[in-house]
C-alpha cells in the first residue's frame, strides 16, 4: 500500500506547540485564528457553538488548528482542486482551511450534530466567501454515509472515543476516495489500535499527523 509519511516528523510537534494555547472553549463565542505573521497574516473569524447543540464540535481543538496550519503551510497536498468532505468537522475550521489554502474546488462538511453544521456553513461563508461549501448530517455508524464524489477526506481528532477507531476505519474502508487526511491525538483511548489497523487499509493514501498537547 502506498502511504503519505507520519506528518508529526514534518509539522505536527511545532504546530502543537503553537496550538497549545489555543483550545477556544465553545459556548458560541466568536474567536480569530490567524495563520502566518505580519505583514502576511491571515484571520479566520470562527464561531463556536454550544454543547447542547453541537456535541463535541461545540469547540474548536487543538487538532483542527494544527491541521488547518498544516494546510496553510503546505505540509500538507491536497492534489489539484479537490472535492474534500470533512468528517467530524464541528465548526469547520479544517475544512474552511481546504477551500482557503488548499484550493479545495468545494468542501462538504459532515458531522451527527446539524446544529454544528449550520455554524460551520456561517464560517466557511464569512471566512471563504468564494468557496463552494455544503454540509450533510452523517453518522459513522453509516459507512457509505459520505459523498460518494469526494477525493479527499478529512478529519481532527475524530479519534476521541474508543469506540471511533473501528468507526473511522470502515469509513475509510468504505471511501470512494483516494486519500485522507488525520490530525489525531495519541493520548485518545482507540489511538492505538486505529494506527495499528491502519496499516491493513489498502484502499486509500492516509497522511496521519500525531497532536501532542493538554487535552479535554
Amino acid at each position: 500500500m502506498k502511504r503519505f509519511p507520519d506528518l508529526a516528523e514534518l509539522a505536527g510537534e511545532c504546530i502543537a506547540a503553537a496550538t497549545s494555547e489555543n483550545v477556544i472553549c465553545g459556548s458560541g463565542a466568536p474567536t480569530t485564528i490567524t495563520f502566518g505573521t505580519p505583514p502576511h497574516e491571515v484571520q479566520f473569524h470562527m464561531q463556536t457553538a454550544d454543547y447542547y447543540g453541537a456535541g463535541l464540535g461545540y469547540k474548536i481543538w487543538p487538532a483542527a488548528i494544527a491541521l488547518a496550519r498544516a494546510i496553510y503551510q503546505h505540509d500538507v497536498s491536497l492534489g489539484d482542486h479537490p472535492k474534500v468532505v470533512e468528517i467530524g468537522a464541528g465548526v469547520g475550521l479544517a475544512g474552511i482551511a481546504a477551500a482557503k489554502f488548499g484550493e479545495a474546488s468545494s468542501v462538504c462538511f459532515t458531522d451527527m450534530m446539524a446544529g454544528s453544521l449550520g455554524i460551520a456553513m456561517r464560517n466557511a461563508k464569512r471566512n471563504c466567501p468564494s468557496g463552494e461549501f455544503s454540509s450533510t448530517v452523517v453518522d459513522w455508524r453509516d459507512a457509505d454515509g459520505l459523498p460518494a464524489d469526494a477525493d479527499v477526506m478529512l478529519g481532527a481528532d475524530v479519534i476521541y472515543e474508543e469506540a471511533h477507531a473501528e468507526l473511522i476505519l470502515q469509513l475509510l474502508r468504505n471511501f470512494h476516495g483516494k486519500k485522507a487526511v488525520l490530525a489525531l491525538m495519541p493520548q485518545r483511548p482507540g489511538y492505538r489500535e486505529f494506527t495499528s489497523k491502519l496499516r491493513n487499509l489498502k484502499s486509500v493514501q492516509v497522511a496521519k499527523m500525531s497532536v501532542s498537547t493538554p487535552i479535554g
